[in-house]
């Protein structure tokens, strides 16, 4: 490895007119930068593109993990909830090594022991979390 990045932090700096997203593609720039430059990079990046709508983050995430299937002498290790992502024919699944959490359910509660496992999640556990904390019963019985 000579460079490492990260995209876990990323800021918006409205004083210098950066906008979340916008700050996302620079950082994205600065490891396709170092990837034309040669260097060996190792990049991990958190939901990319989650500054912009559905669709866009669904079509730039898209052309990242295709682009960076076929980096060599890098290593990129991106989490994404768009599971999509994986079910589009043009991504190089053969180059792509894809791992997932899971939680154990027990009763109404979750738990997390954090292993990574092979595959891609099935579990959808967005809105069961909403519903647990009680977030929609307090708007519904406003």
């Amino acid at each position: 490895m000579q460079k490492l990045f990260s995209t876990i932090s990323i800021r918006d700096d409205l004083h210098k007119g950066i906008s979340y997203f916008q700050a996302e593609v620079l950082r994205v720039k600065a490891i396709a930068k170092a990837i034309a430059q040669g260097f060996r990079v190792v990049s991990l990046m958190d939901e990319p593109f989650k500054g912009t709508n559905v669709k866009d983050a669904f079509d730039a995430t898209l052309a990242l993990v295709q682009r960076f299937a076929h980096q060599k002498n890098c290593l990129f290790i991106l989490s994404s909830h768009q599971i999509e992502i994986i079910k589009d024919h043009r991504v190089a699944k053969k180059l792509i090594d894809f791992r997932h959490f899971e939680a154990q359910e027990y009763g109404q509660y979750l738990q997390f022991d954090y292993r990574l496992r092979p595959g891609v999640s099935e579990q959808r556990l967005g809105m069961r979390v909403l519903k647990e904390k009680g977030v929609l019963d307090l708007l519904d019985n406003n």
